[in-house]
């Protein structure tokens, strides 16, 4: 009897915690962020983000600035109605699975980004990629499961990639 009573309780339990666990530490303007150090990073939160997301460069919280450097591993993880991100200067890295299955972002700039974790554009359908000139590592299978592509940077050059 003790042994059933303590295994219902581990079925309760991992019932309440099974699904998706939002953690964030605020949202401001619709977007969800963490706050690490001196730094902001977009994170993924109650709601999926849809429409247009512009990102801005700085964020405030508790009555301190801190400049957004990061799309956070899943920020933007599934979230099929989002047709458009504007990305900062201060943003430096895109974490893994960061825009998985944003089936509807066509074309994407990323100015100042030096890395992009594996998986980050994971089943996303791009026409266009525009990477800045600062860009050092992309990781394996970053873009995998797209459709064709048309990577541009800054400096001008143009390949077509087949994720």
């Amino acid at each position: 009897m003790k042994r059933f009573r303590l295994s219902l309780l581990l079925i309760v339990l991992i019932s309440l915690i099974g699904g998706r666990v939002m953690a964030y530490d605020d949202e401001v303007d619709g977007i969800y962020y963490n706050f690490s150090g001196t730094n902001a990073e977009v994170t993924n939160g109650d709601e999926l983000y849809t429409g247009s997301v512009v990102i801005p460069e700085t964020v405030m919280y508790n009555g301190t600035a801190y400049p957004v450097t990061s799309i956070g591993e899943s920020a933007f993880y599934n979230c099929s109605g989002l047709t458009s991100v504007d990305v900062p200067n201060s943003v430096t890295s895109i974490g893994g699975y960061a825009f998985y299955g944003c089936s509807n972002l066509k074309s994407i700039y990323l100015p100042c980004v030096t890395s992009i974790s594996g998986y980050a554009f994971y089943r996303c359908n791009f026409e266009r990629i525009t990477l800045g000139s600062s860009i050092t590592n992309i990781e394996r299978l970053a873009f995998l499961g797209g459709q064709n592509a048309t990577f541009n940077s800054r400096k001008g050059n143009s390949n077509k990639y087949r994720a």
